[in-house]
């Protein structure tokens, strides 16, 4: 239904309807269909830029899982959330990227490192968060 309704949507109803399609493809193993889903929400103007970090965000989290992808495609996906660090996604965009200079990146494991460590130090941050970056951080160490 949301599909067919897209064309009519606008703003925060037409990004949603696009995250859910986006969700859908991803259900049904069509990863090209999910990528292009989460494009059109990143590209929607209209939509509040919260609905449209999120989709960057989880455009990043499925980049990071396909062989063709590089850190720096990654990289340009994120851009703008790392850029604003007031984004409810801030973290996990912080997160998926040093992942992917890790292990997209062979060799850049600092870059990886730097980012984990700001993000625990980060006073803001819930302790849920910094957990999970410190446990990546630990992995990292360890593989280095």
């Amino acid at each position: 239904a949301l599909e067919k309704a897209l064309p009519d949507l606008s703003g925060a109803g037409a990004a949603l309807a696009q995250l859910n399609q986006a969700g859908l493809a991803l259900k049904a193993n069509d990863v090209p269909k999910a990528l292009a889903a989460f494009d059109s929400a990143i590209q929607d103007r209209g939509a509040p830029s919260l609905v449209r970090d999120l989709a960057r965000v989880q455009k990043a989290s499925i980049m990071l899982d396909q062989k063709n992808m590089t850190a720096a495609q990654i990289d340009e996906t994120l851009k703008p959330v790392l850029k604003e660090k007031n984004s409810a996604f801030y973290a996990q965009a912080i997160l998926i990227n040093a992942a992917a200079h890790f292990t997209l990146v062979k060799g850049d494991k600092n870059k990886a490192a730097t980012a984990l460590k700001e993000l625990i130090a980060d006073p803001a941050l819930p302790a849920s968060v910094k957990e999970r970056a410190s446990a990546l951080l630990a992995v990292y160490e360890v593989q280095s």
